[in-house]
């Protein structure tokens, strides 16, 4: 990346840097080199934890919170899997408003 601070360096930057092909290529591969190291997912994703971590007390930190949140979530989409064709069958043999049975079995 070039940096510059006025539109008439910022031409000058240009006008050299189209005539210096090799230094601009060089410019191109350490901000592609940047940009894939830097910039992908992980390395966004990570920051967003490290940020969170130290903004949040200890006690709600989210290596701490994303797991029980995760593990809270697969349990209740377990047990809606588990629920819903029993729901479905309760439904129809008892023939009960579909409101009615919503209620009961919350799905």
């Amino acid at each position: 990346m070039i940096g510059f601070d006025t539109v008439e360096e910022c031409i000058d930057q240009c006008r050299y840097y189209l005539a210096h092909d090799r230094e601009r290529r060089e410019i191109a591969a350490a901000g592609w080199a940047r940009a894939t190291r830097d910039y992908t997912e992980v390395p966004i994703f990570q920051r967003v934890v490290d940020t969170l971590s130290e903004m949040l007390p200890p006690e709600r930190s989210p290596e701490r919170s994303i797991p029980d949140i995760v593990a809270r979530q697969r349990k209740a989409t377990r047990l809606r899997r588990l629920l819903h064709p029993l729901a479905r069958g309760v439904e129809l043999a008892l023939k009960i408003p579909k409101a009615v049975a919503r209620r009961i079995f919350r799905r």
